[in-house]
């Protein structure tokens, strides 16, 4: 187990060992650099990030791991604590782009493609 104390789960980097299962190109799209931004700062000495998911896919995938109680929750002086298995949890986010690259990008709400569970 991990502990995360007192930063909150958003900044936790094994986030990103789920971000190397590629996505379709309409949903990597979302945080495209744009070329007046590339030309602006070279690659090679700046680290750029830009845009977003519509919906905070890490907050979804937050949420199915407390559902499943991957997580338990404590303190550490006045610092709230949270401690998970992170290859438990990042797994979760994995096999959601996998299964479904759309359903972490946005809440869905049509009937005709429903959201593939996380499990």
């Amino acid at each position: 187990m991990v502990p995360a104390a007192g930063c909150g789960h958003r900044a936790l980097l094994q986030q990103h060992i789920a971000e190397s299962v590629p996505v379709p190109e309409v949903v990597s799209a979302c945080w495209a650099i744009p070329e007046a931004v590339r030309r602006a700062y070279d690659p090679r000495q700046w680290s750029v990030g830009c845009g977003g998911m519509p919906d905070d896919a890490w907050q979804k995938v937050w949420a199915e791991a407390e559902r499943q109680g991957l997580i338990r929750h404590g303190r550490i002086g006045r610092a709230a604590c949270h401690l998970f298995k992170p290859l438990s949890v990042v797994g979760l986010y994995r096999r959601w782009r996998q299964a479904d690259p759309y359903g972490y990008m946005v809440s869905r709400s049509r009937a005709d493609k429903p959201d593939v569970p996380l499990k």
